[in-house]
């Protein structure tokens, strides 16, 4: 271990004082600085912290903890010291026991180049170092290529979202089908759990319980425009009824053709509070349909035993209170 020694003033007056050590020194000099107060010896105060700092050339700090005895403050060079060549400002700092603060004079840790690096790799001969620094010339040429060819066709970002260290990109797909007039509709707050369905109004099983208890057919009108007041134009499911007809007219062809009676009847009805709409008495009914109805508005019809019930909805889904429905009636007798 290797002893320096100097005399430091607490107060910064001419030449600063110069402590020489060589690059990549670690703890092997001890460096003593007397302390002195303009030139009288300054006596360090029993319980104080005392530390040597300063700031190296990456612009990082270093603190090393320092003993000390009487007016001489004692700290041993570390390797964070002396990582880099060059001169690095320094000085003595004093904690007392009141918190009060004591700074010295700077002075400079002048750290001597190392004249070779230890980075630098030794070589046996000549021929071979040039070989060598030929090869890594041709190897460091082609992974420059290789890197120029990746970050052509890297992803840069996505929607904003930056890659992560794997160059990865977490983004969230849509989900694939879906048919026309459908939309995504979120299911919770997850990410990417949206489905695509049919917009249609949302009821309560209380709610749906209260039109019918048993659905039997549901016809909807979503458009003012729209006039289904001509039997061909209203489709007919021929599903249980045996029946060859796809339209209400030919429905009626067909029948009329057999030996039943078809009956064709409207009704006008005014909504209840709730929107509701309620015929009893409608036996034998082989189809019902909305003749006429205001404004953007859509009905849901449903027949169940010899009854008709209906609800009607604006284009938000809100009942339509107080408002005359006019509905088309076929049965048979």
């Amino acid at each position: 271990m290797i002893t320096q020694k100097y005399n430091l003033d607490l107060v910064p007056s001419g030449v600063p004082v110069i402590v020489r050590v060589s690059q990549y020194d670690s703890d092997s000099r001890t460096i003593e600085m007397t302390m002195y107060e303009e030139g009288t010896a300054f006596t360090v105060p029993v319980g104080s912290v005392v530390t040597c700092r300063g700031t190296k050339k990456d612009l990082t700090g270093f603190e090393v903890a320092c003993t000390f005895s009487g007016s001489v403050v004692s700290f041993d060079i570390d390797a964070q010291m002396t990582v880099f060549d060059g001169d690095v400002p320094c000085e003595i700092r004093i904690v007392d026991t009141n918190s009060d603060i004591i700074g010295s004079a700077n002075f400079i840790l002048r750290v001597e180049q190392t004249p070779l690096d230890s980075s630098i790799v030794i070589s046996s001969t000549l021929l071979p170092l040039v070989e060598d620094a030929s090869q890594n010339a041709a190897i460091a040429q082609a992974a420059a290529a290789q890197a120029v060819s990746v970050l052509s066709t890297a992803v840069k970002s996505v929607n904003s979202v930056l890659p992560d260290n794997n160059g990865n990109v977490d983004v969230v797909a849509l989900p694939v089908g879906g048919t026309a007039d459908q939309y995504l509709v979120k299911q919770s707050s997850t990410d990417g759990d949206a489905d695509w369905e049919t917009r249609e109004v949302s009821l309560t099983q209380p709610q749906y319980n209260a039109i019918t208890p048993d659905p039997k057919v549901t016809y909807y009108i979503t458009d003012s425009n729209v006039n289904p007041t001509t039997a061909s134009n209203v489709t007919y499911d021929n599903t249980s009824s045996g029946l060859s007809a796809s339209t209400v007219q030919t429905a009626i062809d067909e029948l009329a053709s057999g030996k039943s009676t078809i009956t064709y009847t409207t009704k006008s009805i005014t909504t209840d509070t709730g929107g509701n709409i309620f015929l009893s008495n409608t036996p034998n009914i082989l189809n019902v349909f909305v003749l006429g109805v205001s404004g953007e508005r859509y009905m849901r019809l449903h027949t169940y035993n010899s009854s008709i019930y209906g609800r009607l909805f604006d284009g938000s889904g809100n009942v339509q209170a107080s408002t005359t429905v006019t509905i088309g009636i076929i049965s048979y007798q």
